[in-house]
């Protein structure tokens, strides 16, 4: 009889199946931005539109270049002028993919405090200057669940493996599912990984299920 082995994911949200870790707390900053001074915003997560959300409605009315499908996807839910034509699982491919669009525009980037890479300096080795903004903040927090041996976790984020690790430790005979390329970079090297085809929460657990068989 083989090895039950249970999903886990690193997120705050239940799904069939699957065991949610909610590792991170999520903190914004209160800044004041004139949108409207700008022609176009760059959103690499989900958290950056819900801090200019939250600092006023009028980023809706600038073009905004989101990294991937479900950044996009919450963008179209204010109603907000999104761009589906540059999705990527990795930042600096997405640089490479929207650059040409966004050379000679007056652009924002609201970042976390704490990103997987420059892109304000990615950007600038394109062409294209960024007001880079920090909006917010995210941060490990003690949870009280357990991770079994065996285990196939799901991590959305790079920031996520940090927390992970920090404090599960490598858990015997695990494997990873990554959402993109960027946390599969993070991932540690001796663990065995397994990148979603696309990058949502869907196809993540489509992955892991694949992987479980």
């Amino acid at each position: 009889m083989g090895i039950d082995k249970k999903i886990y994911i690193t997120s705050s949200k239940s799904f069939e199946d699957v065991i949610s870790l909610p590792l991170l707390e999520i903190s914004f900053f209160d800044e004041k931005i004139d949108f409207l001074d700008y022609e176009a915003i760059i959103f690499t997560s989900q958290n950056a539109i819900k801090a200019c959300e939250k600092i006023s409605k009028s980023w809706r009315e600038i073009e905004s270049y989101p990294i991937g499908l479900k950044t996009h996807e919450l963008a179209l839910n204010y109603n907000a002028k999104s761009s589906d034509l540059f999705f990527s699982s990795d930042g600096i491919e997405f640089a490479n993919k929207v650059a040409e669009t966004l050379r000679g525009k007056k652009v924002l980037y609201p970042r976390a405090k704490k990103s997987a890479h420059n892109l304000k300096k990615i950007f600038s080795e394109l062409g294209v200057e960024i007001d880079e903004i920090t909006l917010y903040k995210s941060a490990c927090q003690n949870i009280d669940k357990t991770v079994e041996d065996d285990a196939i976790v799901i991590f959305t984020s790079p920031k996520n493996v940090e927390c992970f690790f920090q404090k599960y430790g490598k858990v015997k005979g695990m494997e990873a599912v990554a959402i993109g390329k960027t946390t599969e970079a993070s991932i540690p090297k001796d663990i065995k990984r397994h990148l979603s085809e696309h990058q949502t929460i869907n196809s993540c657990i489509k992955k892991a299920l694949e992987v479980k068989l």
